[in-house]
């Protein structure tokens, strides 16, 4: 399948409320995603990131700015002459037809010779793993196999361009988890480039080359899963990337390679997180894997233990300190567990802290 790259120029789209007011879903967001690279929008609901799929599709016109797939404007083209298809988050099977009718949709309205509409419906199917279920009826099958036969529709017309509308939403917990690395094996397979809209975390970290998370019709952050996790720009995405503990901290020194501070006139050094820029106010970030539990008075936050939920390789235990409630991640078995109800001291593991731009 040939690769092209999408390129969004200073895209905005304004709905009109019912009391006559404009609303902005979309505001000003301009990014450009490789040929063959997969994409994925990330945000809580309606922070504009399906209006910007939709935008790409054809399905809704901007208000202003530019869409160009490849080197070719799109932004007033129909979503047929586009080329680009899209899986939805309703499998949107046909259910009087079989699998392999269903597959062959696309290419029969292509008006593609039947010899090889057969041939290209057949390998397809084997690629998404439903080899020989041509002639079953959608409804005979899961709903992850619903899915597949969703994503060979898609496939089979060989798109310059993937979409993807939160597709693994009706899917059970298990079968989430299968898809996700089903698409991911699928999409390098045939390079094609991909556009993915979710509001789960853990599918963009999982699937993507990159991540755009928004919120507000605005881009917040572009980085691969490692940089807006491991180093994100602002409180709300490091919030939105997994479960964060802040805390105020006071910078004291900025040496190469290190930053000193202190946190209840304790002092920290760290050697993880962002540039220190001046007239900016910084929160100490830290995950639940970069604290751990230990006797009162001996760390560096005091709290009392709340909860402690076992969840096989290792035990959550929320803790009520004076920052609020925290949580704690520790590997089970290991030493230093404390029974609910038990005064502690949490520790900040230096290395794993890092500093972020207050809100």
């Amino acid at each position: 399948m040939k690769s092209v790259s999408v390129t969004l120029k200073n895209i905005s789209k304004v709905f009109k409320g019912f009391e006559g007011n404009d609303i902005r879903a979309v505001d000003d967001v301009s990014f450009n995603v490789n040929p063959g690279e997969f994409v994925t929008l990330l945000g809580p609901s309606g922070c504009g990131k399906t209006t910007t799929l939709r935008m790409i599709a054809g399905f809704e016109t901007p208000t202003k700015g530019k869409i160009l797939i490849g080197e070719k404007d799109v932004t007033f083209i129909p979503p047929w002459k586009r080329d680009i298809a899209m899986v939805f988050q309703s499998y949107g099977l046909f259910p009087h037809m079989s699998v392999g009718n269903n597959v062959a949709y696309g290419l029969k309205m292509r008006k593609v010779d039947k010899n090889k509409i057969k041939e290209q419906v057949s390998s397809i199917l084997e690629l998404v793993g439903l080899k020989g279920f041509e002639h079953r009826p959608p409804s005979s099958l899961s709903g992850g196999q619903q899915q597949s036969v969703a994503l060979a529709r898609a496939l089979v017309v060989e798109p310059s361009v993937l979409l993807f509308d939160e597709p693994l939403s009706n899917l059970d917990v298990l079968l989430r988890e299968q898809m996700r690395v089903e698409i991911r094996r699928i999409q390098k397979k045939v390079g094609i480039t991909t556009l993915y809209v979710t509001h789960d975390r853990t599918e963009a970290m999982t699937l993507s080359d990159r991540i755009i998370v928004m919120n507000n019709g605005k881009i917040m952050q572009i980085g691969s899963p490692n940089e807006v996790y491991e180093k994100p720009n602002s409180k709300f995405v490091a919030s939105f990337m997994g479960k964060i503990a802040f805390f105020p901290v006071e910078i004291n020194a900025v040496e190469p390679g290190s930053i000193k501070v202190t946190i209840k006139g304790k002092e920290l050094i760290l050697k993880k997180g962002i540039k220190i820029s001046e007239n900016v106010k910084y929160v100490l970030g830290c995950r639940p894997e970069g604290l751990y539990l230990t006797a009162p008075k001996k760390g560096h936050i005091e709290g009392r233990v709340l909860t402690n939920v076992y969840l096989g390789n290792y035990v959550e235990s929320y803790v009520e300190t004076e920052f609020g409630e925290i949580m704690v991640k520790t590997e089970a078995g290991t030493s230093g567990g404390f029974e609910e109800g038990a005064a502690v001291s949490v520790v900040i593991k230096e290395e794993l802290a890092k500093l972020i731009p207050d809100d």
